[in-house]
C-alpha cells in the first residue's frame, strides 16, 4: 500500500490544541508507529501490528483505517465495511475506490466515490470512470480522428504509464473503431506493448494472457501490418516514441 501524507494527523493534533514542537513530535510518533505496524503486518505478526495500528485508526488516521479494513476485519463484512467507510471519508483514495465497487450502491453513489478517488490520482478509479462514461453512451461508433473523445484520451494517458488494463482496452477500441478510428495496426501495437512491457513478474491467466491474445490478433492481419505494429511497439517500449492516437 502506498504511503500518504499525514494531513489527518495534523488536524487531529490541532484539535487537541497541540502546537510547535509538541505537534511535530506527535506527528513523528504516529508516522513511526504506522511504519512499525506495517512492517509487522508484512512480517505476518498481525496481533502485534493490530495493537499498534488500531489506536491510530480509532483516532481517524486514514492509512491505519485502510489497514484495519484489509487485515483486521475478523472475517466480518460489517467490520470491513465500517473501516473502509471511515478511511474513505478521511480521504483514502484506495478505500474510496473499493467502496465504489460495492454492488449495493447506486450508479450515482458509485460515480461519486470514483470521482473522489480519481481526483486523488488513483489510476484504477480513473480507468473505471472512463469505462462507466463509455457504457453510458447510447451508441459506440467510429468518430473523426481529429476529435477523440475524452474516454480515449483518459485511457491512453493510463496506458502510456503502463496500466495493463488500459492497454488492453485501447487495443479493443482500435479493433472495433470505438471512440477512435479503427486501426488494426494500433490494436496489435497495444497488445505488443502490454505483453512486452518491462514487468514480467506478473502471472497471467490464460484467458487474459496478452501474448496469446496478441498472436490471435496477429493471425488476422497481413505480414506488413504485423511488422508495422511490432516496430511501433518496440519504439514505445524503449521510450523512443509515445504511442500515437492515429497514424
Amino acid at each position: 500500500m502506498r504511503a500518504r501524507q499525514m494531513t489527518l494527523v495534523l488536524c487531529f493534533c490541532l484539535g487537541l490544541g497541540l502546537g510547535g514542537s509538541a505537534l511535530a513530535k506527535d506527528q513523528a510518533t504516529v508516522k513511526d508507529n504506522l511504519e512499525r505496524g506495517m512492517a509487522l503486518v508484512l512480517g505476518n505478526r498481525l496481533e502485534e501490528a493490530r495493537a499498534i495500528l488500531e489506536p491510530i485508526a480509532k483516532d481517524g488516521n486514514a492509512k491505519a483505517e485502510l489497514v484495519m479494513a484489509v487485515y483486521f476485519s475478523d472475517d466480518s463484512a460489517d467490520t470491513k465495511r465500517y473501516w473502509y467507510i471511515r478511511a474513505a471519508k478521511h480521504g483514502d483514495a484506495e478505500a474510496q475506490y473499493e467502496i465504489s465497487q460495492w454492488g449495493s450502491l447506486s450508479i450515482k453513489e458509485r460515480r461519486g466515490w470514483l470521482e473522489k478517488a480519481a481526483a486523488a490520482g488513483f489510476s484504477q478509479a480513473r480507468f473505471a470512470l472512463a469505462i462507466m462514461q463509455e457504457s453510458e453512451d447510447s451508441e459506440c461508433q467510429e468518430r473523426s480522428p481529429k476529435s477523440f473523445p475524452q474516454y480515449a484520451l483518459t485511457l491512453k494517458s493510463l496506458a502510456d504509464r503502463g496500466d495493463f488494463a488500459a492497454q488492453a482496452e485501447m487495443s479493443k477500441l482500435y479493433m472495433i473503431g470505438c471512440s477512435v478510428t479503427r486501426d488494426p495496426v494500433l490494436a496489435l501495437m497495444w497488445l505488443d506493448v502490454r505483453s512486452g512491457y518491462p514487468n514480467q513478474s506478473i502471472t497471467w491467466d490464460y484467458s487474459d494472457n496478452p501474448k496469446v491474445r496478441r498472436d490471435q490478433l496477429a493471425a488476422l492481419l497481413t505480414e506488413l501490418q504485423v511488422q508495422q505494429a511490432d516496430t511501433l511497439a518496440s519504439q514505445v517500449i524503449t521510450g523512443k516514441v509515445t504511442a500515437p492516437l492515429e497514424r
